[in-house]
């Protein structure tokens, strides 16, 4: 991790925010009064992307906009570590506060490179990140044409020396040719003469945080970004009438919202004096209309009858018979499932994978952003597990993978390579390989997932949400990308809204799990073909007109088997060899797919597997003993299993198999169900023991959608197989392009007598078997 020897930047040039002193560096001595760093961290920060806050001490700051390769902002304060991350506050991101000792002009620094006494303009990259034992250091990769490249390392430090503080920065050249010098906004850097830029005589009093609350509902952030709040206040008048006035004097009806948005988009005055109201004309009608509705929320509340509660999911729900119409209960037969996390490890699990020595890696999507490595799980006993910090201060790493000993994470903005330097297991060097992808600061604009294969990475990049109508999505959001180690970035599929998580089949096929929204009527699985459009159009104007959408290998019905799929991975030994299984965030637990092509297109039935594990599950992996390590993850409101929010369990097989439904396949005008064991002979009728039917969807903006064309279907014969594994079944009316619901009775039972583990199956119709 970090070197004992303390290094020594020489040359280097010495920028001084504060009062300045020239600082002797000798080898192997401590500068006198050096404030140490405190914490590192990578976020979103002051509505800037791809930001590096460090803080020295207790409450000095200094944040680096590695998206534009400069310093922003030098403060005595702190910030507010606000976000889904951080302390499950949606829609918002950190914010520092304070005083600031130096802040970025917006005038850029201009770099030069001087060859046998010819300059040219070099552009200024930001490389990696390293925490040494001395202080953190910055590397800089500054380029004037392909051949004529410099490395640059800056070395931030603050320092207290008889009450007064100094904020420096220590810049080392590394050239490649003996003749190169560099330049700095055209000052030489020089080994023998530091470059002081400012000098102030006194330091900063501390700066408690502000004392207010930062909003995250969704309709007072529109409210926010309209501008409304400029003039209005929620509850005292301001340039004009506060909101609970507006709401005290209209009633919350369609006729008043649709009066109300209407008065906003024209503007006028009159109704509320003379001060006229600007007009807000690139406001959409969704736009106005939440913000409508959440005004007239506010109205002063009337005692009286109490509203009747909506009836909740479980009491639609058949308690007795899980499995049937409802999750299933408990771990799956097949399936033993061991506890292995200490109790004090409580990992929101963000990305898994393992080591070729058998540990076991977990980034966790928190206020730590880490990297833990997990070293004993053979033993299966907590109390031998050791458990490591090996990163930290990562940006929401939600993608994680190895190749070979090498390890890297996909941050929020950023793919990372983490680099030990002493072989300590700690990393003293966060080096990016990849950030050419679009972003804004939008708090739903994840990075997900990470395959590495054939010299390349894969991930997916989530939309954002928080856009006005007159707003546009990046052209980078909303799809699979392919990253290789040399920085290229190529997008191979479009039309996606979240896409958290994705795997290659064993013959190297991509597969994604797609995320309910706009655009995206149900959650799906989808088969990734090169330069495929996928449907969602959320904010991204006339884009995608006259594409077709290519369909979902699997529909995943909404609220009857998903909700928020995650990680899909395949089974390669046992009976289910072949087939896909994949987590599920919200609805919990893991959920099965089969699947197979038909006239060359993907298609299959999905089917409840287990539940019973202790937080809605975000990743898998499968371990170097066979067994299927479950990562869980959740945060306040509906992004959540049983509002638990961590989790890490494994899953072993076992050798023997519940009577369940194995496979259905298509067979033309009907279906082939195939069981785990033969059925027993007192079903024989098996037809009167099934219900059937079919459906389709459409993408519309919409969040959501309904089910389409729902009818039911009739079985005009089923047969079993001489064994009584198989059942197939001849149907009327099959549709291509619809889902089919296959309902089992819980009267199915195995010839061995077991009870059937679930009836509930889902199988998507893309095309039928000729």
């Amino acid at each position: 991790m970090r070197n004992v020897k303390q290094a020594c930047f020489k040359p280097f040039l010495l920028l001084v925010v504060l009062t300045v002193g020239l600082v002797s560096c000798q080898p192997d001595q401590v500068e006198p009064g050096a404030i140490p760093m405190t914490l590192f961290r990578r976020s979103v920060l002051d509505q800037k992307i791809r930001m590096l806050s460090l803080r020295f001490g207790d409450d000095r700051f200094a944040a680096y906009d590695l998206e534009n390769d400069r310093l922003h902002k030098v403060w005595r304060g702190g910030v507010l570590w606000n976000g889904a991350a951080f302390n499950n506050m949606k829609t918002v991101q950190p914010e520092s506060y304070g005083t600031a000792y130096w802040e970025d002009d917006g005038q850029r620094d201009e770099w030069w490179i001087e060859v046998n006494r010819k300059k040219q303009p070099a552009k200024l990259s930001f490389r990696a990140f390293l925490d040494l034992e001395d202080g953190p250091t910055l590397e800089y990769q500054l380029a004037a044409g392909k051949d004529n490249v410099v490395t640059v390392r800056e070395a931030p430090r603050f320092r207290e020396v008889e009450g007064v503080t100094t904020f420096e920065r220590h810049f080392q050249i590394t050239a490649a040719q003996p003749s190169q010098q560099v330049y700095r906004n055209e000052a030489l850097i020089s080994q023998d003469e530091p470059l002081i830029v400012v000098q102030a005589e006194s330091d900063l009093p501390p700066a408690p945080p502000p004392a207010r609350a930062v909003s995250t509902n969704n309709s007072q952030y529109w409210l926010e970004r309209s501008g409304c709040n400029t003039c209005h206040h929620e509850t005292e008048k301001e340039i004009g009438p506060s909101y609970e006035a507006i709401a005290a004097n209209y009633e919350a009806t369609k006729e008043n919202i649709a009066l109300l948005s209407e008065k906003v988009r024209k503007g006028g005055s009159g109704q509320w004096g003379n001060v006229a109201m600007i007009p807000h004309p690139n406001l959409g009608d969704n736009d106005l209309n939440r913000m409508v509705q959440y005004i007239l929320s506010l109205r002063p509340k009337v005692e009286g009858k109490a509203a009747a509660r909506p009836k909740a999911v479980s009491e639609t729900m058949s308690p007795d018979q899980p499995g049937f119409g409802t999750p299933v209960a408990g771990v799956h037969p097949g399936l033993e499932l061991i506890n292995f996390r200490p109790a004090d490890f409580r990992p929101r699990v963000g990305g898994m994978a393992f080591l070729p020595d058998g540990q076991l890696l977990v980034s966790t999507w928190d206020s730590t952003g880490a990297v833990y490595a997990l070293s004993g799980l053979e033993t299966g006993d907590s109390s031998q597990i050791d458990i490591r910090m090996a990163a930290s201060g990562l940006s929401e790493p939600l993608g994680l993978t190895t190749v070979g000993k090498d390890i890297f994470v996909l941050q929020k903005h950023e793919l990372t390579q983490l680099i030990d330097l002493d072989g300590d297991g700690i990393t003293d060097e966060y080096r990016q390989i990849n950030d050419q992808f679009e972003a804004t600061p939008d708090f739903h604009e994840y990075s997900y997932g990470l395959e590495y294969r054939d010299g390349n990475f894969y991930g997916g990049l989530g939309l954002a949400m928080r856009l006005m109508s007159h707003e546009l999505q990046l052209s980078d959001r909303g799809t699979i990308f392919k990253m290789s180690m040399d920085g290229s970035f190529e997008k191979i599929a479009t039309g996606l809204r979240q896409p958290n998580g994705l795997v290659f089949s064993p013959d190297g096929e991509l597969f994604v799990a797609e995320n309910q929204g706009q655009w995206v009527p149900a959650c799906k699985i989808i088969h990734i073909q090169e330069g495929h459009f996928y449907g969602c159009e959320f904010g991204a104007g006339d884009r995608f007109t006259g594409l077709d959408a290519t369909p979902p290998a699997v529909w995943l019905p909404q609220d009857e088997i998903g909700n928020s799929p995650s990680q899909p991975l395949f089974i390669s030994e046992g009976p289910y060899r072949g087939q896909m299984i994949h987590g599920e965030v919200t609805h919990g637990g893991v959920k099965r797919v089969f699947l197979e092509q038909v006239n060359g297109v993907y298609q299959g039935a999905v089917f409840r597997f287990t539940q019973g594990l202790e937080a809605g599950i975000n990743r898998m992996a499968w371990g170097p003993d066979g067994a299927l390590y479950v990562g869980g993850v959740g945060m306040n409101g509906n992004w959540a299993h049983m509002g638990h929010q961590f989790g890490l369990q494994k899953l072993v097989f076992k050798d023997e198999l519940p009577f369940e439904i194995l496979a259905i396949r298509n067979r033309g005008d009907g279906f082939e169900i195939e069981f785990t064991e033969a059925v027993a002979p007192e079903i024989a009728n098996p037809a009167k023991l099934i219900q059937l039917q079919q459906w389709y969807y459409e993408a519309t903006d919409a969040y959501g959608g309904p089910k389409l064309d729902l009818h039911d279907l009739n079985i005009s014969s089923a047969e079993f197989s001489d064994d009584r594994t198989r059942l197939t079944l001849r149907i009327p009316g099959l549709k291509t392009g619809y889902v089919v619901y296959f309902g089992l009775d819980p009267q199915w039972t195995s010839g061995s007598g077991k009870k059937l583990w679930s009836g509930d199956a889902w199988y998507t119709l893309n095309e039928k078997m000729r």
